[in-house]
C-alpha cells in the first residue's frame, strides 16, 4: 500500500476505536488534587468563614437536583436552626475535604445522565474523589482513607428502566465510604419512573433528617415560617422600564448585548424557523416537524446530538394562578427578590413582575409537591380548606389519588379545595422557595448534520392527557408552546387546538419568530460507516434514526460504502401516523440493499402488531448484524418497550450454548447496545 493508503487506513481505525471506546483509550488520567486545586473555592474555608454546618452539593442537569438541594438545605435550616447551603459542586474544591471538621456535615443530591455519567457539573468531582491517584491536604492517598471522621449524606436521582439505575448517587457513596467518611442515614435512591421522585424524596428527607439529629444531638425547633427572600414591590417603578426583566434569560439579552457564541443554556440562541410541518394526518393529535436556524450563531452539533427548548406557561395558567393567590390586579407591579442570607442567590432575575415569573421563570403546570400543601395549609382562608390541604399533604394515597394521577398543579388543587376563597395569605417568598424552576426541555436531533449543518430539526408529539371526558386535561409545558409558535408562523389552523395563548413573541417582542434553544452533547451517536447498524425506534422514537439513516444515506450518494443499516419502526396507522413516509423511500434509493426497514402498525388488524414481534420475525437478519460487529440501538418509550424490544433480542440471540440475556449485558458493556428512552 501507499503511504497515502497506510494514513487512511489509520485515520479509519482511529476513528472506530474512538467510537468504541467512547474516546477513553485518549483520556487523561483521573485528576489528581493538584491539577484540582485550581478548579474553585475550597468548601472547607468557605464553610469555615460563613460559619456552614451543612453543604448540601447538587450535581443537576436539568435543575431538579438542584430544586431538592436548596429545599434540603432550607429545611434543615428551619428545623434545627443550622446554617445550610445549597451549593454548586463545580464551584468549589475538595481536596481539604479532610479538614472539615466531625461537627459538620456534607450532603451530595446527584443525578445520573446518560450512560451512568455524571451531569456536566459534577464531572471533576466525580473524577476527584473516584481516582486512585487522589491525595488529601493530610497526605492521605485514595487508599489510606483520608476522610475519617467526616459525614456525609447521599440522595440521587435516577431511572430504573436505564441500566445505569441512579449510577451517581451509589458512585458517590461508594467513594465517599472507600475514602474513610461515615454515612448518615440510609442511601436514597430517587426513581422517577413512574412519577413518584418527590414521594422517593420525601420518604428519604424525614429518614434523614431524624437521623440528622441524632447523629449530631439537635432538638427539631418548631419555629415559624422565615423567608429566605425580601420581597419589595416598587410601584413607582413601570414594568416596561429597561432595567425590569419581562422574562430575558440573562442580563445580556436584557441589555440587547449580542451573543456571539451560546455556552450555556441559560445563555441560548433565539432560533427562528426555518420550517414548520405538522407530521399526523388526524384531527385530534398533532406531531410537529420544526427545523430551527442555527447559521452563524457559534453552536454546532454533532448527528445524535439533543436541543433545548427553553418553553414559557400558557396565559390562562399564569392568569390561574395569579387569580387565585388574589395577586391579577398585581400582576405588573415590579418587585425586587432579594436574599436574607447573602450567601443565597436570588431565585429570578429582578427587578421584575408577579406575571413574568408565573410566565417564564417557574414550572406552574407541574404536578404540585405533596410537601408543598403541607407548606402552605397554614395560609389557607379557612379552617375547612386548612383541614383539607393537610389530609393531602399528611395523607400520600390521598395525596396520589387526587392530585397525582390527575397531575394537577397547583392552582388546580388551590381551587379544588377553596372553590370561592383565594389564597391571599401565602408569602410569596414561600412560592419562591417551594415551587419548581422552568427547565429546559430536551429532544432528540432529527436532522443529520453533515447533511444539515445549519439547522436542528426536532420531532415532538404534543403532550395531551385527558381524564374523566375532558372533565380535566393536562397539557405539555413545551410541545404546546412549540404547536402555538408553529401556528403563529403559519401551518395549518390559527387557532391552537387546545385553546392556550401565550406570549409567542416573548419579552418585549425579543423572540418574535424565534425560541430559546441550545445545543445538549449526547453518547447516542451513529458508528461509523463500515459498521452495520439495527435501530428500533417506534413514534417519535425514530427522530435520531432519522438523523443516522439520513446521513448514512448521504454517505451512501457520494460514493462511501455504507454498512448494514436495518431499521425496526412502529405506528398506530400507516395513513395517519407514519412520520417521515416519504422520505424513507428516499433513502432506500440512495442505499439500496445496504438500508431495510420494518414497520409495525399496531392498529391495522385484529391483534396489536410491535416493533419486538418484527424482530422476531427477522431474528436472522438481527443474529447476522450483530455477530458481524454491528451496534444496537434503541430509541423511546423505556417503561415498556425498551424492556420489551431487550427482551425480543436476547431471545433472538440465545442458542443452546449461549444466554441471549448475557449476551445483551456484554453488548452494553462494549457499547454496542446503546438507549436513549424516557
Amino acid at each position: 500500500m501507499s503511504i497515502l493508503d497506510i494514513l487512511i487506513l489509520m485515520a479509519v481505525l482511529a476513528g472506530t476505536a474512538v467510537y468504541f471506546t467512547h474516546g477513553k483509550l485518549w483520556d487523561k488520567p483521573k485528576a489528581q488534587a493538584a491539577a484540582f486545586q485550581g478548579a474553585g473555592e475550597s468548601f472547607v474555608e468557605f464553610a469555615n468563614e460563613n460559619d456552614v454546618k451543612v453543604g448540601v452539593f447538587f450535581g443537576s442537569q436539568t435543575g431538579t437536583a438542584e430544586d431538592y438541594a436548596h429545599r434540603l438545605a432550607k429545611d434543615i435550616t428551619a428545623s434545627f436552626g443550622v446554617n445550610a447551603v445549597a451549593l454548586d459542586l463545580m464551584d468549589y474544591r475538595f481536596d481539604d475535604l479532610d479538614q472539615l471538621g466531625e461537627d459538620r456535615l456534607v450532603v451530595f443530591v446527584v443525578a445520573t445522565y446518560g450512560e451512568g455519567d455524571p451531569t456536566d457539573n459534577a464531572t471533576d468531582f466525580m473524577d476527584f474523589i473516584g481516582s486512585d491517584r487522589t491525595e488529601f491536604s493530610n497526605g492521605k492517598g485514595a487508599d489510606e482513607q483520608p476522610l475519617e471522621g467526616i459525614r456525609y449524606a447521599v440522595f440521587g436521582l435516577g431511572n430504573h428502566t436505564y441500566q445505569y439505575y441512579n449510577a451517581m448517587g451509589k458512585k458517590v457513596d461508594a467513594c465517599m465510604s472507600t475514602l474513610g467518611a461515615t454515612r448518615v442515614g440510609l442511601l436514597g435512591l430517587g426513581d422517577d419512573a413512574e412519577g413518584m421522585l418527590e414521594e422517593d424524596y420525601l420518604e428519604w428527607k424525614e429518614d434523614f433528617l431524624a437521623d440528622f439529629a441524632g447523629e449530631f444531638e439537635l432538638s427539631e425547633k418548631k419555629e415559624e415560617y422565615k423567608p429566605m427572600y425580601r420581597i419589595i414591590e416598587k410601584p413607582e417603578v413601570k414594568s416596561d422600564s429597561p432595567s425590569v426583566f419581562l422574562g430575558e434569560l440573562n442580563r445580556q439579552q436584557l441589555q440587547n448585548i449580542p451573543i456571539s457564541a451560546p455556552v450555556s443554556s441559560v445563555n441560548p440562541l433565539i432560533s427562528c424557523y426555518k420550517k414548520t410541518k405538522e407530521l399526523f394526518k388526524s384531527d385530534n393529535r398533532n406531531c410537529l416537524h420544526i427545523e430551527f436556524d442555527i447559521k452563524d450563531s457559534g453552536l454546532s452539533y454533532k448527528t445524535g446530538d439533543y436541543v433545548s427548548v427553553w418553553p414559557m406557561n400558557p396565559s390562562q395558567a399564569v392568569d390561574d394562578l395569579l387569580d387565585v393567590l388574589g395577586l391579577t390586579a398585581k400582576r405588573n407591579t415590579v418587585i425586587v427578590v432579594q436574599p436574607f442570607n447573602t450567601m443565597d442567590k436570588a431565585p429570578v432575575l429582578s427587578p421584575t413582575t408577579y406575571d413574568t415569573v408565573f410566565r417564564y421563570y417557574y414550572d406552574i403546570c407541574g404536578v404540585v409537591s405533596r410537601q408543598f400543601l403541607s407548606a402552605i395549609a397554614v395560609y389557607a382562608p379557612t379552617a375547612e380548606t386548612k383541614a383539607k390541604l393537610e389530609k393531602l399533604g399528611s395523607d400520600k394515597d390521598r395525596f396520589r389519588k387526587t392530585v397525582l394521577d390527575y397531575h394537577l398543579n397547583l392552582a388546580q388543587v388551590l381551587r379544588l379545595v377553596s372553590p370561592n376563597r383565594p389564597f391571599t395569605n401565602i408569602p410569596f417568598s414561600l412560592l419562591l422557595e417551594d415551587m419548581t424552576h422552568m427547565k429546559p426541555r430536551y429532544y432528540s436531533i432529527s436532522s443529520s448534520s453533515l447533511v444539515h449543518p445549519d439547522t436542528v430539526h426536532i420531532t415532538a408529539v404534543v403532550s395531551r392527557k385527558e381524564w374523566n371526558e375532558q372533565e380535566h386535561v393536562f397539557y405539555g409545558v413545551a410541545t404546546n408552546y412549540l404547536l402555538a409558535h408553529c401556528l403563529h408562523n403559519g401551518h395549518q389552523k390559527k387557532h391552537h387546538p387546545n385553546g392556550l395563548e401565550y406570549q409567542i413573541d416573548g419579552p418585549r417582542a425579543k423572540w418574535a419568530g424565534g425560541v430559546p434553544v441550545f445545543i445538549k452533547k449526547s453518547n447516542f451517536h451513529l458508528a461509523p460507516p463500515n459498521v452495520p447498524i439495527i435501530m428500533v425506534g417506534p413514534g417519535t422514537g425514530v427522530a435520531p434514526f432519522r438523523a443516522f439513516v439520513m446521513e448514512r444515506a448521504k454517505l451512501a450518494s457520494d460514493g462511501v460504502k455504507v454498512a448494514k443499516t436495518v431499521l425496526f419502526y412502529g405506528c398506530q396507522r400507516s395513513n395517519e401516523d407514519f412520520l417521515y413516509a416519504d422520505e424513507w423511500k428516499q433513502y432506500k434509493e440512495q442505499m439500496g440493499d445496504a438500508f431495510e426497514m420494518f414497520c409495525a402498525f399496531s392498529r391495522e388488524q385484529d391483534h396489536k402488531v410491535y416493533v419486538q414481534h418484527k424482530m422476531l420475525e427477522h431474528a436472522d437478519l438481527i443474529s447476522d448484524v450483530i455477530d458481524n460487529g454491528g451496534v444496537f440501538y434503541i430509541c423511546g418509550d423505556a417503561e415498556r418497550m425498551a424492556k420489551d424490544v431487550t427482551n425480543a433480542l436476547a431471545e433472538i440471540l440465545t442458542t443452546p450454548k449461549v444466554d441471549g440475556a448475557k449476551r445483551v449485558k456484554e453488548l452494553r458493556d462494549n457499547n454496542r447496545f446503546l438507549e436513549d428512552t424516557w
